[in-house]
C-alpha cells in the first residue's frame, strides 16, 4: 500500500483555502518573553540586557536602547552592555554614542573585538580615516587569518597617503586573498608613488588581468613603464588608455612624451594637442608641444 504523501502543516492550510498563519520568529518569541520578565525584575541587569539583545536581534534597534541603558546602569561595570550599546547606536547611524559605547566597552574588557570593528565602522562612516588604523592594527592581531581588515587597513593607509604603511597590509591581504582585484590596484599604485616602479608593475599587471578594461590602471601602468625608459610597453597602455577614455587629457599627454621620447616628432605633437584640446590647463604639455614647434 502506497503510503501518503506527508504535507508541511502551512501547505495543508494552502490546499484547503485557509490562510496559513505567520509561525511566530524565534526572535519576536524572545522579545516577548523578555519583556514578561522585565516587568516582573525591572531592576535585573541580566534581564535588562537580554531584553535589549532581543529587541536588536529583532530589528527593533530603538526599543533596544532603552534597556540596554539600563542595563549599563544597573551594573556599570559590565563590559558587554555597553558594546551591544554600541552595536544598536551604529545601527541606528547614532555614531558618536556608538563611540563612546564601544570605547567604554573596551575600557572595561581590553580584549574586545566586536567593539573595535564596530569603532572602524563608526570611523569610516563618519569620515574619520586616521582613527580607524589603531582599532584595525588590533583586529588584525586578532584575527591573523582574516584578510578583510588587513586589506581594510592597507586601503586606509592608501586614502590617507601612507604609502609605505599600506604596502605590508595590502601584501597580506592578497596572501590570504588573492580575488580582490582593488588591493592589487592600491599595491600598485602605492609602488608607483613611491617611486619604486620596477614592483608596481606585477600589481598592476595583476589587477588588468583580473578588471582589464579599467583606464586609470592603464594610464598607472604606462607611467609606470615611461619611468622606466620603456617607451613602448608604455604607448601600448597609454593607447588602451584612451581607447577605454577618449577624453582622459593626461593619456594623450603622456603618449606625447613617449613619441617626443623616441623623437616621432609628428606624433608627439598630435598628441600633444589632443591632450590641450581636452584640457588646456597641461602646463608640461604646452611647454613639450611650444619646443616641438619651434624646432625646425
Amino acid at each position: 500500500m502506497q503510503s501518503a504523501l506527508y504535507l508541511p502543516l502551512v501547505l495543508l492550510f494552502e490546499f484547503a483555502g485557509t490562510p496559513a498563519p505567520m509561525p511566530a520568529s524565534p526572535e519576536s518569541i524572545a522579545v516577548k518573553q523578555y519583556e514578561q520578565e522585565a516587568k516582573q525584575f525591572p531592576e535585573d541587569y541580566q534581564v535588562q540586557y537580554n531584553l535589549g539583545v532581543a529587541y536588536a536581534k529583532a530589528g527593533r534597534y530603538e526599543e533596544a536602547v532603552t534597556p540596554l541603558n539600563k542595563a549599563v546602569e544597573l551594573n556599570p561595570a559590565e563590559a558587554e552592555a555597553y558594546n551591544y550599546l554600541g552595536l544598536v547606536y551604529a545601527s541606528l547611524r547614532r555614531f558618536d554614542y556608538s563611540i563612546l559605547n564601544s570605547q567604554k566597552a573596551i575600557e572595561l574588557n581590553p580584549d574586545l573585538v566586536d567593539a573595535r570593528i564596530n569603532l572602524v565602522i563608526c570611523y569610516e562612516n563618519l569620515g574619520r580615516y586616521e582613527k580607524m588604523i589603531e582599532p584595525l592594527k588590533f583586529i588584525n592581531q586578532k584575527r591573523p587569518k582574516d584578510p578583510h581588515y588587513f586589506s581594510l587597513l592597507g586601503s586606509v593607509h592608501h586614502r590617507l597617503g601612507n604609502y609605505e604603511e599600506a604596502i605590508g597590509p595590502l601584501e597580506t591581504g592578497i596572501s590570504l586573498d588573492a580575488g580582490d582585484w582593488e588591493n592589487f590596484k592600491k599595491l600598485g599604485e602605492s609602488y608607483l608613488f613611491l617611486g619604486r616602479y620596477e614592483e608596481a608593475i606585477e600589481p598592476l599587471k595583476m589587477t588588468l588581468q583580473k578588471m582589464p578594461k579599467l583606464p586609470k590602471v592603464h594610464y598607472n601602468l604606462g607611467t609606470v613603464y615611461a619611468n622606466l625608459k620603456q617607451c613602448e610597453n608604455a604607448i601600448e597602455h597609454f593607447n588602451r588608455t584612451i581607447e577605454l577614455s577618449p577624453d582622459f587629457a593626461e593619456g594623450y599627454a603622456n603618449l606625447g612624451w613617449c613619441y617626443q621620447a623616441l623623437g616621432q616628432k609628428e606624433k608627439a605633437i598630435k598628441n600633444y594637442e589632443a591632450a590641450l584640446k581636452i584640457n588646456p590647463d597641461l602646463t608640461e604639455a604646452q611647454y613639450n608641444l611650444n619646443l616641438l614647434l619651434e624646432k625646425p
